[in-house]
C-alpha cells in the first residue's frame, strides 16, 4: 500500500504546466530570477509537482499581461 497520496491531473491542466526553464523563457528572464522572485514573493505564482517546480502557462501569461497593464510592481499582479 503506497505511503503517498496521489492523484490525476485532467489532461487538460497537465497540458498547461511548464517547467521553470520554459517559464523563464516565456517571461524573458533565467531560471535563477524566477527563484529569487519566488524568495521575494513575487513573480507568477508556482508550485511543486514531486520535488519538481511548475509553473501553468496560464498563470504565467496573465502574471506578465498584468505587468504590462502598468502595476506598481511584479509582485502585485500576483
Amino acid at each position: 500500500m503506497p505511503s503517498r497520496l496521489t492523484f490525476a491531473l485532467p489532461l487538460t491542466a497537465a497540458a498547461d504546466l511548464v517547467t521553470k526553464a520554459k517559464a523563464a523563457k516565456m517571461l524573458g528572464v533565467s531560471p535563477r530570477t524566477l527563484d529569487r522572485w519566488h524568495q521575494l514573493e513575487q513573480g507568477p505564482p508556482r508550485f511543486v509537482v514531486g520535488k519538481r517546480v511548475r509553473y501553468r502557462s496560464s498563470a504565467v501569461r496573465q502574471w506578465l499581461a498584468a505587468c504590462e497593464r502598468g502595476s506598481a510592481s511584479p509582485s502585485a499582479a500576483r
